[in-house]
């Protein structure tokens, strides 16, 4: 299965066919039955999937991703019904029972449909009888008549204790124990009959663990909500992007199946290929040749059985946590995956001793549970729907549903004193799990740390300071759990989590980052950029595994950077693409996580080198004004406030905002900022200015500082100097390269740096394709094409400055002025014109332009200019001004052009003359701007 290049794998044992996707994991596959494929339906599925024509053409490829889309669709009825089913569910209980508070009801209609649940999975599955819950609603007594809920009452009695009259076995395991409160309920028929509209999904079928992982994951957001309202606090509406309520407070993402079943491989399959080589070894004659199981020579003839029952044992005594592990998606792949090995080794050992053996009986499934998997999670409803993942993961037909209590712990993985936040949820791992620690601790970590910014956790700031390494101002909650994780670990036990990848090259990652160098030997990074991964939720992943315990010296981890989410086969692509990286290369500094000759390539240009930093000071930010909307204005309210007072042209600065900033120009819309810094003025000396921000006032005073309600938030005054100055300007998010020089003495805004010089050398070389291919190492990449970066000042520090003479040094700023002297008179040409075609749009009508006629000079020619005005303005242009209108079209175009290729040759020649300062070969070039 984990063959290179391979894309499916078919296994017989002359009985029965099965079919697996590569990378689809283990338990998904599609079987058939040789001796039913004289059946026409089975024999033309058979052919519909194993058929030449369907395997080889891809079409078996397409109709599994076609059931991936169906999921989607089966995800979203269902949990339509399951929510609406909820909502009146808490409203029955709280009418049946005033007296049950809010918060209860939710807990308790939660259970309900908890059991319900099990009870759809059930009855589909052969563990309990067909339609047991529509049975449960249909059936009445006509002699007797009574509330159907008495039916579903007797039915959760049944399954607890179990009825032969029903032909139901005890299942109990908690979730159906006797409940006081619920069997104290009336609730009316119409919420009974939505326990049958959900038993009507095919839950054999159609309705997969991964359907129920999306459900359970999207139920806790739910619940969070509601529970929220129940306190009395404000919420916001349900939103699908889940950016809100507590997938946003307490992080919860639901991971995807082929994510987790990588991260199981890497760190559990790891483990335990490590552990099986170890015993091989120890039961080989000393120097076998390992790597061929069939070669190897044994030290006695019974020792090849012994290292397969001494394997087996080292299985069943493997403990594995996730900290995180919400609706149990880690817990549920960690367990296929410990099953399917098991049943291996055991299918070993029977083929050795030519029988099975009394410990082949022992049910693997409760051995599994209650042995190998914990789990902890903040959020008590996560730990039982990860129960309940669990259970209708292992139930089979007549057996008691294994009690995870004692493994699965509500609790706050980083908070062990309960005088610190989430009072009720302080968590002591080793008094929780004492065998566990009495044994050196866990195998395994794995999981989908928090996704929670600090700023959302202050109350936990004291706390983390004093407990934990890592801990850093600007710190993300996911820092905290790689310790955490690594701690919980025995040595050389591994961990696996996906998080974010921001603190490879942020200042606030970089206590993180000296951890992971210092405490881990890092085995796998696999960094998603700014792919989309989990649904709904912005962020910028990666996944890394590790073993605790510090790198040995040459070591090499395997690194993955994608560009695009391979359609399938994720496992396979990683095999074939990830490539080797020295781990003694991850510094303190920025983590630059690339290839060998880039990474060789990326040293010759910064070693050696001063920086920005050190020749031309650090960059320095923009204006927060904490309210745009009041200290921002467009022309014409600068010229109505100046009017009514003309002192409030004091007060007045020209304004730019990082959306106006373009390569080598800026690109002003006419606003004006009000600048009033701290203690700098009675602001009723203003009164055109005070009037104006007046109707801000609430607004103003509820920001975060603390300021005077009309002054700015952070007004920059020590800079002001600078911002009147000529000086280069770049924004805070750039999707290419965005230096321009800006002589005009215009303000800008928090998106926004400046660097305090006029050196038309510095402004050549920071647009330059080298310094962008830099800058493209070091700085995060944002989602927008063309490599959007966030140009943080760290960042910008780092630029290397070489050593340039004179000579080159002049022919930098004399290409550099004129590209910026040509891309200003080609955006004096553009904009002239641009302002000019609203008077073509007829009386009475909006004169909005397009974004084809704002950018009209784009336009193959004025016949397409002339047909955008006539859609536009639904009037074609005058026939006395045609012709002068296609005169000024033809001309400056060709203008246009020819600036553009002014601006274009000055950058060839820019690009030149930096390649040459830095000595590149090339080779070197073309590696270079491959990467750009």
């Amino acid at each position: 299965m984990n063959a290179r290049g391979v894309k499916w794998v078919l296994v017989s044992n002359m009985i029965e066919l099965r079919l697996y996707g590569f990378g689809e994991g283990t338990t998904a596959y599609e079987a058939f039955q040789l001796d039913r494929l004289t059946d026409p339906d089975e024999y033309a599925r058979f052919m519909l999937l194993l058929s030449a024509d369907s395997l080889l053409s891809g079409r078996t490829l397409d109709l599994l991703k076609q059931s991936r889309a169906e999921d989607r669709d089966i995800t979203d009825n269902l949990y339509h019904d399951y929510k609406a089913l909820r909502l009146k569910l808490i409203g029955a209980v709280q009418a049946a029972d005033p007296a049950i508070a809010p918060l209860d009801a939710i807990a308790v209609a939660q259970k309900i449909l908890d059991r319900v649940l099990f009870i759809a999975f059930a009855e589909d599955t052969g563990l309990l009888p067909d339609n047991t819950l529509s049975q449960a609603f249909v059936t009445r007594d006509p002699y007797n008549p009574r509330p159907v809920w008495d039916n579903f009452r007797g039915l959760f009695n049944a399954i607890d204790k179990g009825s032969d009259a029903l032909k139901i076995p005890r299942y109990n395991g908690g979730l159906f124990r006797q409940d006081d409160t619920i069997n104290a309920l009336t609730l009316p028929d119409d919420v009974c009959e939505g326990f049958k509209t959900i038993g009507d999904y095919d839950f054999a079928s159609e309705v997969s663990v991964t359907v129920l992982g999306h459900i359970f994951e999207q139920s806790i957001a739910d619940v969070e909500r509601l529970q929220a309202q129940a306190r009395g606090e404000e919420t916001e509406d349900a939103k699908a992007t889940g950016t809100t309520g507590r997938r946003k407070r307490d992080g919860v993402v639901y991971t995807p199946d082929y994510i987790a079943r990588f991260i199981v491989a890497e760190t559990l399959g790891a483990h335990l290929e490590e552990s099986f080589t170890g015993i091989l070894r120890a039961h080989a004659k000393a120097g076998a040749d390992l790597s061929d199981y069939a070669a190897i020579q044994w030290r006695r003839k019974s020792a090849e059985l012994e290292a397969w029952q001494a394997y087996r044992d080292r299985l069943k005594t493997l403990r594995i946590v996730d900290p995180a592990c919400g609706s149990g998606v880690f817990l549920i792949m960690a367990f296929d995956y410990l099953k399917a090995e098991l049943g291996r080794v055991n299918d070993k050992i029977a083929a050795l001793q030519g029988e099975r053996h009394i410990q082949d009986l022992i049910d693997p499934d409760s051995e599994i549970l209650t042995n190998n998997l914990f789990g902890v999670d903040v959020n008590s409803e996560s730990i039982e729907i990860a129960k309940l993942s669990l259970w209708i993961k292992t139930a089979r037909r007549g057996k008691v549903l294994d009690s995870l209590s004692g493994n699965l712990r509500v609790g706050d993985s980083l908070i062990e004193d309960s005088n610190f936040a989430y009072l009720d949820h302080a968590f002591t791992w080793e008094t929780a799990f004492p065998g566990v620690f009495a044994e050196g601790g866990f195998d395994v970590v794995l999981g989908n740390p928090p996704y929670v910014r600090m700023e959302h956790l202050k109350a936990l700031k004291p706390y983390l300071e004093k407990r934990y390494e890592v801990v850093s101002d600007r710190a993300d909650l996911y820092c905290y759990f790689f310790e955490r994780g690594l701690r919980l670990l025995k040595p050389g036990g591994r961990l696996g989590f996906i998080s974010s990848n921001t603190f490879f090259k942020t200042g606030s990652g970089k206590p993180l980052r000296e951890y992971l160098r210092r405490e881990a030997t890092i085995e796998s990074v696999v960094d998603f950029g700014d792919l989309q991964i989990f649904e709904g939720v912005n962020t910028t992943p990666a996944i890394l595994t590790m073993k605790r315990g510090s790198a040995p010296t040459g070591h090499d981890l395997r690194f993955w950077q994608l560009d695009a989410l391979p359609e399938t086969n994720f496992q396979a692509t990683w095999n074939k693409a990830a490539g080797p990286y020295p781990q003694a290369a991850l510094g303190a500094g920025s983590w630059e996580l690339e290839n060998t000759a880039l990474r060789t390539l990326r040293d010759k240009i910064r070693i050696g080198k001063k920086t920005l930093k050190d020749v031309y000071g650090s960059p320095l930010y923009g204006i927060k004004t904490g309210l745009n909307a009041a200290f921002v204005i467009d022309s014409t309210t600068k010229e109505r406030l100046c009017a009514q007072d003309p002192r409030s042209a004091d007060l007045l600065k020209p304004f730019l905002e990082g959306k106006d900033l373009q390569r080598w120009r800026a690109e002003p819309r006419g606003l004006w900022l009000i600048y009033i810094p701290k203690n700098r003025i009675e602001i009723d000396d203003y009164p055109a200015i005070r009037d104006w921000l007046l109707p801000f006032k609430a607004d103003l005073e509820a920001r975060a500082t603390k300021q005077e309600w009309f002054e700015l938030q952070q007004a920059q005054e020590a800079y002001a100097p600078h911002f009147a100055a000529p000086k280069i300007s770049y924004p805070h998010f750039s999707q290419g390269r965005k230096f321009s020089f800006e002589p005009q003495g215009y303000f800008s805004n928090d998106k926004t740096y400046l660097i305090p010089s006029e050196d038309k050398a510095l402004l050549g070389l920071l647009n330059s394709t080298l310094i962008w291919g830099v800058l493209r190492g070091i700085c995060t990449a944002m989602r927008g094409g063309e490599w959007r970066l966030e140009l943080r000042v760290q960042y910008l520090e780092q630029v290397p400055i070489p050593a340039w003479n004179d000579s080159a040094r002049a022919d930098l700023a004399a290409a550099s002025d004129r590209a910026s002297k040509a891309a200003q008179e080609r955006l004096t040409l553009q904009a002239a014109l641009t302002r000019r075609i609203p008077d073509l749009c007829p009386p009475g009508r909006d004169p909005k332009l397009t974004t084809r006629l704002q950018e009209w000079w784009t336009l193959p020619d004025f016949a397409a200019f002339r047909a955008e005005v006539k859609k536009v303005f639904k009037a074609d242009i005058p026939l006395a001004e045609r012709s002068a209108w296609e005169d000024w079209i033809t001309r400056d175009r060709t203008e246009i052009a020819r600036l553009s290729a002014e601006i274009a040759k000055a950058e060839t020649q820019i690009d030149s003359i930096v390649y040459g300062l830095f000595d590149l070969t090339p080779d070197e070039i073309a590696l270079l701007e491959s990467v750009v």
